[in-house]
């Protein structure tokens, strides 16, 4: 029988992290991230809330995806009031897929400007 191989990861507490999901209902990712960013574990710059919604999936209404932010606001509301720190503002991330450019070209995609997407591009 073989042991497994220790592989390490090319990451340590310098490397800045923008994490993005859509629902902050269904794991508890957020909540996790949130505690190794006020232990100094991880440098976390943004948190985004991104999903697919209305047009591009009838399944989540906007109304939904409006409730995934505010939720996600929440959490760090309480995060902070509970004394953890270091934690950025959660901000909304589009609502929507990219479109194919009549091109086909990747460099012809026009991007959607929304906080999440220019924080990821500050960062």
């Amino acid at each position: 029988m073989s042991r497994a191989r220790k592989v390490s990861l090319p990451y340590d507490r310098s490397c800045p992290v923008i994490y993005d999901n859509d629902d902050h209902r269904d794991t508890y990712t957020d909540e996790f991230l949130l505690a190794l960013a006020s232990a100094g574990e991880i440098d976390l710059r943004g948190i985004i809330t991104t999903t697919p919604c209305g047009i591009d999936n009838p399944l989540v209404p906007q109304e939904d995806f409006d409730a995934f932010v505010a939720g996600r606001a929440e959490i760090v509301a309480k995060a902070r009031r509970s004394g953890l720190r270091n934690l950025p503002d959660p901000v909304a991330g589009p609502c929507r897929a990219l479109r194919r450019p009549p091109s086909s070209r990747i460099e012809d995609t026009l991007p959607i400007a929304t906080p999440g997407s220019r924080l990821i591009v500050e960062e």
